[in-house]
């Protein structure tokens, strides 16, 4: 078989069972790939060196990398299209301490619904209302994005949008799209800057990550934004500790933090998903602020109701308690 039609074949599988992570991990003799699935990873084949390096080039190739290099770390994209849909891809490869080579492939997909756990209607479209700053956190592939661009979507239809995201996760043609580029330094702080001046009602920040993004949320929330964006952190009350370690305080985020959400993708028992958000607002948003503290009280009460309804087994119950 050739690289190409198994490259093919690998990534439609990939796409049918909605795998987000495709990983070519060198082994002495071999290479192991393993996909990233929402119960877990889960290991897919194991190929010899040779004709694993014969498709790691091919994916290299096609997503604009440099084959004859091996060892230095590297980043691609490219697209694919499966039953008449196109899927984006993200490339990263680089060699370990014996010059092997090991290659990630992410897949994103096209937006899609996600059922959610709770929907307060009344209180969303009141928080979409208003000017200010609204977190998310969870793990990677937790639908972070999605549910950033379905809030937008559902309550602000009629607003100018403009996201800032490394890299683009979700093609959305009624939103204005912007990819940070550190070599044409265009930073997330950079971008969020000259975005201003395109006087967006909605900004959309993939990713909260070091001081200066930060600052720049806040600027923008605090001139009349409404600001969505992702930070790491365990659970819902960790996302306010993360944000003062990034330098803002306690009173800036009184004046601008709307809403923290921690999210979620859990398996049911029927083989379908769940978005579970763990929300803090209002009230219990600001004595969260006035009062740093972490716990996962609500959160493992939403599992454990599932739990005792059956709509979770409980091995996911027990994995999940922590966040």
């Amino acid at each position: 078989m050739q690289p190409e039609t198994y490259t093919q074949q690998l990534l439609e599988f990939a796409c049918q069972r909605e795998v987000s992570d495709i990983f070519f991990l060198p082994h002495e003799q071999n290479v192991t790939i393993k996909m990233r699935e929402i119960d877990g990873l889960h290991e897919y084949q194991t190929l010899n060196v040779a004709f694993a390096q014969g498709v790691i080039n091919y994916l290299k190739f096609t997503s604009d990398m440099d084959i004859s290099e091996h060892r230095r770390p590297q980043i691609g994209a490219r697209s694919f299209s499966y039953q008449q849909q196109r899927f984006n891809l993200r490339l990263s490869s680089v060699g370990n301490f014996s010059n092997q080579e090991s290659l990630v492939v992410r897949l994103l997909y096209p937006l899609k619904n996600l059922t959610e756990t709770n929907d307060p209607n009344e209180d969303w479209q009141q928080v979409m209302n208003h000017r200010g700053l609204i977190l998310f956190s969870g793990p990677t592939g937790s639908g972070k994005t999605t549910s950033m661009y379905q809030l937008t979507k559902k309550y602000a239809a009629d607003k100018i949008v403009l996201t800032i995201e490394d890299p683009i996760e979700i093609i959305e043609p009624n939103f204005l799209q912007i990819q940070v580029n550190k070599q044409a330094q265009m930073s997330y702080a950079e971008l969020i800057r000259a975005s201003l001046r395109h006087r967006p009602d909605i900004l959309i920040l993939g990713e909260i990550r070091d001081e200066d993004t930060a600052r720049m949320a806040l600027r923008a929330a605090l001139s009349g934004h409404l600001v969505l964006s992702t930070v790491h952190a365990r659970n819902k009350y960790a996302v306010i500790g993360r944000m003062m370690e990034l330098g803002i305080s306690q009173s800036e985020m009184h004046s601008v933090l709307n809403c923290v959400v921690y999210q979620r993708l859990v398996p049911l028992v029927n083989h379908q998903v769940k978005a579970y958000q763990d929300v803090l607002m209002h009230e219990d948003l600001t004595k969260a602020i006035q009062i740093p503290q972490t716990n996962f009280e609500n959160w493992q009460q939403m599992l454990k109701n599932d739990w005792k309804k059956g709509l979770i087994n409980e091995q996911t119950y027990q994995e999940l308690q922590t966040g």
